[in-house]
């Protein structure tokens, strides 16, 4: 399979879930925002720092000049595909790799939410172009002006769109922008992870009061009620939010868990997929760090460290309602496929064709 094999079945899938979601998952449950933003509800908000006002926007525009029907996603839907577009050209994948690719990103809840007239469709156009980015930067080339303007634009929408996925984006970018310094990465990594570790709990300790008010209403953003919609606890301190933190982090990227899946059956594929994501994740961090003797320490810490944050981020999205964490993840998924399958599939790919054309490749 060639990139654009991968590219028009990719396109496909999007196009004939975009109707599946529209017209059979739509017809028995809400897709999360979707109709709400197609019908403008947010527009009394009135404010251009609420999302939700400026997805409620582009969302009656689109219904208004097309209807309100299942064409109203397709813009959106055409803008994610168009992030994956970018954030794939750059990787230098065999027939097989590529068609792994595809697979991983056509999983039904990623296919179901970057489809339709959503954030997260949206959030899959600016993580692609910071995958363009940081690919080049990984390859050995510099960013120009002009590209250093747009990574701190896609950081800055990033930001505003999932304020909670910052650390992460920022993460990824420092650790590209050093990965082909001549200088001793083990040193620059491990003074940035402990300077990152350290930072975050003087925040936590300085900002504890605000922190534990927050938390203990949170899990009302996730249902009309504002009662809890899965088995759990409400945090009332932030040592309740870290001690749930491993456990929750995990239940929140997988979605639904086991029993959750066996009390309700149409949840059951999206449990078995949560797992197969975080197995294939395993396996392709593991093939990402491997050296000949040993480890790549700094591609080790840029992605394992990344992923962390990401979960650590999802965290809180997603461990009060397996419906939202299938959701939200899907806005920063695709890109965790796109850097793993870079780093353990791509950048050797690479590394083996300038070998063989004598050309020089930095990895």
């Amino acid at each position: 399979m060639t990139r654009r094999n991968f590219l028009v079945l990719l396109l496909i899938a999007k196009v004939i879930f975009c109707f599946i979601s529209w017209y059979i998952i739509g017809g028995i449950t809400k897709l999360g925002d979707t109709q709400d933003y197609l019908r403008g509800y947010f527009l009394f908000r009135e404010s251009w720092t609420s999302t939700a006002f400026i997805m409620s926007i582009t969302g009656k525009l689109f219904s208004s000049l097309v209807g309100y029907n299942v064409i109203a996603n397709f813009p959106l839907m055409l803008l994610g595909f168009y992030g994956i577009y970018l954030g794939t050209k750059q990787l230098v994948l065999t027939n097989s790799q590529w068609f792994g690719l595809l697979v991983c990103l056509c999983f039904p809840s990623t296919l179901m939410w970057t489809s339709i007239h959503s954030k997260e469709a949206v959030l899959n156009l600016f993580f692609g172009v910071l995958a363009f980015l940081l690919i080049k930067r990984l390859n050995g080339e510099t960013w120009n002006v002009k590209e250093k303007v747009m990574l701190l634009i896609t950081f800055a929408l990033i930001s505003f769109f999932k304020p909670l996925y910052a650390p992460a984006v920022f993460w990824f970018a420092f650790y590209s922008s050093t990965y082909n310094l001549r200088v001793k990465k083990l040193l620059i990594t491990l003074t940035i992870s402990l300077l990152g570790i350290a930072s975050f709990i003087a925040l936590l300790y300085i900002f504890e009061q605000e922190l534990a008010s927050y938390l203990q209403t949170f899990h009302r953003n996730f249902s009309a009620t504002g009662e809890l919609t899965r088995v759990g606890r409400v945090w009332q301190t932030v040592d309740d939010f870290l001690l749930d933190a491993l456990n929750g982090m995990l239940i929140a990227f997988v979605g639904p868990t086991f029993n959750e899946a066996a009390d309700k059956i149409t949840l059951l594929p999206f449990f078995f997929e949560g797992i197969a994501t975080l197995f294939i994740f395993a396996v392709l961090l593991l093939k990402s760090v491997a050296a000949p003797q040993g480890m790549y320490v700094h591609t080790f810490f840029m992605l394992f460290g990344g992923v962390v944050l990401f979960f650590f981020a999802q965290y809180p999205l997603g461990f009060f309602n397996p419906g939202s964490a299938l959701r939200y993840k899907q806005a920063f998924q695709p890109f965790l496929f796109i850097m793993f399958f870079y780093f353990a599939f791509s950048s050797r790919n690479g590394q083996v064709n300038a070998q063989k054309s004598g050309q020089k490749y930095v990895s």
